[in-house]
């Protein structure tokens, strides 16, 4: 509920799809975002739904380095 407050925003990735058929997204090792200790990663939507929806969404997250 909160969005990104101060810092510079950046989109790293925007698609649009039929609610009605989903979406799936699997990257590729080289198209992986990567997001440095010292920012953050927001999952946000454009503008809010013309109707009530209801999403599920699962991300998963690999650490790099040590």
């Amino acid at each position: 509920t909160t969005d990104l407050t101060g810092g510079t925003s950046v989109t790293l990735h925007t698609e649009s799809f039929n609610v009605m058929n989903g979406l799936e997204k699997v990257w590729t090792p080289e198209t992986r975002p990567i997001v440095s200790p010292s920012t953050r990663a927001l999952l946000t939507l454009d503008s809010t739904p013309a109707d009530s929806i209801t999403f599920q969404v699962t991300c998963y997250f690999e650490e790099l380095g040590g």
